[in-house]
């Protein structure tokens, strides 16, 4: 995790990751804060993969969505919606998963679909890599 602010950091992490998860907020000025994210992705030929975060609504997912994939951009079939587990959990120092509580369910179940596509994107980077000849997909 890098904040986007600071790209420095972020060419840092980006230079050993596999994958990498761009979150953003489904709103047009946190959409295109992601450029910057993407470009660094791009330039350190790393496949990447963006996360719609705190999702308030399906119709606000579904165009942010759209835009995103109008854009020619990799986005996650699941996204995380806005849930009052994921703060609970955050106030305790927990997953969301672990509260085992009813609101935390329906969380524990779109982290569980998003990890299988984390899952998924790595094994294609790995292939990738295998093909190419480099260990990290990049050469």
């Amino acid at each position: 995790d890098a904040p986007p602010a600071f790209l420095d950091e972020m060419q840092e992490v980006l230079s050993s990751a596999d994958v990498a998860l761009l979150p953003t907020l489904p709103d047009i000025d946190n959409i295109a804060a992601t450029r910057d994210a993407v470009i660094l992705a791009r330039r350190a030929k790393v496949p990447f993969l963006i996360v719609l975060n705190r999702v308030p609504s399906d119709k606000l997912g579904d165009r942010a969505r759209a835009t995103l994939e109008k854009a020619g951009l990799d986005v996650a079939k699941q996204a995380i919606s806005d849930r009052v587990a994921y703060s609970q959990a955050h106030d305790v120092g927990l997953a969301a998963h672990e509260l085992k509580t009813g609101p935390s369910r329906e969380a524990a179940k779109e982290l569980r679909k998003l990890w299988i596509e984390v899952l998924e994107a790595l094994a294609t980077s790995r292939k990738t890599a295998s093909v190419t000849g480099g260990a990290d997909g990049r050469g």
